[in-house]
């Protein structure tokens, strides 16, 4: 009687279903936050009787059967659509309409991916994120003449003025050290610093403290005015990969990529990643309905697989009394 060991695996699975509901219910008012869902798949069946069987006067029975074992947590996905948005009065909050994902550079100098448009300006002039990890930002594509000197300091033309667009590295992360290498520089097609042999660069844009009037345009550009001259100091690029929900959570609201995810492709804004809207920030997709029902339907398939256990177990005591 395979019933027990059934009813078992449906209570484990629906054990995993009721953690993930709990977890999309826990940051129903998380930014950014995409809510996760179980997929469940059947266990392999077991054979109760061939194709072709025979009977005992040696007829054959052409279509055998077989008899399935339970269900399995086959993964858990992620639903990536839209959040609502809702408006701010920080130029730094940024909401993506559409698919890409924010780059943040981490303290190990990995790259990590989130979809939590929360932004500030820190001391250094570096747009971070809430646990002060630097926003990928690109240098102007109109800029010309890079330099990189010794400690560090990139500069270039743009507008027909020298200016000073950010530095190598992340000022105030442990083991910085100044960044030396031989030119001329130049920019590859994502935006990205890299030297006279090709190497990249870990640039980080700053915004000077004396910018004014300050904005963000869909396409990413970051621009404001300088002693009364507009000023182009940067543009944000997205990141999409090929599978999203194969991304590594790895809690703060960031992700890293996996074997299953592929690699990032970066980008503008507006090709094919979805636009950038300033002063905005998307809110968690979980639906409370939608999770309340979900919960409601996990309570009572919990209910009947531990029914059908207590039920597995009153036929083996009746089986087990009986008398000759």
């Amino acid at each position: 009687m395979r019933l027990i060991t059934t009813a078992a695996s449906g209570i484990r699975a629906q054990q995993l279903a009721l953690d993930i509901t709990a977890d999309n219910l826990a940051n129903v008012a998380t930014l950014g936050f995409k809510a996760g869902r179980l997929n469940f798949a059947e266990t392999l069946a077991a054979a109760v009787r061939t194709d072709n069987f025979a009977l005992p006067n040696g007829a054959l029975v052409p279509e055998g059967f077989s008899v399935g074992s339970g269900v399995l947590a086959n993964g858990v996905g992620q639903d990536f659509r839209q959040g609502a948005d809702c408006t701010t009065d920080n130029v730094w909050d940024m909401i993506i309409q559409g698919p890409g994902l924010f780059q943040v550079n981490l303290c190990d100098g990995e790259t990590a991916y989130t979809r939590a448009g929360s932004f500030k300006s820190n001391a250094h002039g570096q747009i971070v994120d809430e646990h002060g990890n630097p926003l990928a930002v690109r240098i102007p594509l109109q800029t010309t003449n890079i330099t990189v000197d010794s400690s560090g300091k990139i500069s270039g033309t743009i507008m027909g003025e020298q200016r000073i667009f950010g530095s190598v590295g992340s000022p105030g992360f442990k083991g910085q050290t100044p960044y030396i290498s031989a030119g001329p520089y130049t920019m590859d097609n994502s935006g990205r610093l890299r030297d006279g042999q090709g190497l990249l660069v870990p640039a980080n844009i700053v915004v000077p403290q004396q910018a004014g009037a300050l904005s963000i345009s869909k396409d990413g550009t970051i621009s404001g005015v300088i002693d009364g001259k507009p000023q182009v100091f940067g543009q944000v690029t997205l990141a999409v990969f090929t599978n999203q929900e194969g991304l590594n959570r790895i809690g703060e609201n960031l992700a890293v990529p996996s074997a299953s995810s592929g690699n990032a492709g970066i980008g503008l804004p507006g090709q094919g990643r979805g636009e950038i809207y300033s002063s905005a920030l998307e809110q968690s997709n979980v639906d409370m309905a939608v999770a309340m029902t979900d919960l409601i339907q996990i309570q009572r398939a919990y209910q009947m697989n531990s029914r059908m256990i207590q039920n597995g177990d009153q036929m083996w005591g009746q089986a087990n009394s009986l008398r000759r």
